[in-house]
């Protein structure tokens, strides 16, 4: 499963009204369907949005704020995921007004101004906030659709 970037928080309460959907996503991805999620994405595996509840398939708690992370990233990827192995070097961008609590652990992130490290891995997921560019890692999404496989 892929589940791309986009405004969960404009639609949270009609996605959190899913039930059944929210259960089965939970159900699947914990029985190890290979799942690949940016930022949106993130937001809507995450246990709640804004005290919405959602999937819950990553243990974590998302919040909207007033705070713009905007810029592009360079990322090491510190835990093995389908997408990449351990050491991975990954670039591309992020743009969200939302946090996890906790963050995650997945990928260290550098900026030109900052670093942080968030994320969320396992052998079948990789949940971020980071929108990669595929073009600069071709080989992410050949990793991704072989796991799958």
């Amino acid at each position: 499963m892929y589940a791309g970037g986009g405004f969960a928080e404009v639609f949270a309460e009609p996605l959190a009204a899913n039930r059944p959907l929210l259960e089965d996503v939970r159900r699947r991805v914990a029985g190890g369907l290979v799942t690949w999620a940016e930022c949106g994405g993130l937001l809507w595996l995450s246990r709640s949005l804004d005290g919405y509840p959602l999937a819950g398939a990553v243990d974590a708690e998302a919040r909207m704020t007033d705070r713009l992370a905007l810029g592009y990233r360079r990322a090491r990827v510190c835990a093995d995921n389908p997408v990449a192995p351990v050491g991975t070097e990954l670039r591309g961008h992020e743009f969200h007004y939302s946090f996890t609590a906790p963050s995650g652990d997945v990928l260290e992130l550098g900026s030109r101004f900052d670093s942080n490290v968030s994320g969320f891995a396992s052998p079948t997921i990789l949940a971020s906030y980071l929108h990669l560019h595929l073009g600069a890692a071709p080989a992410v999404a050949e990793r991704f659709v072989a796991a799958a496989c």
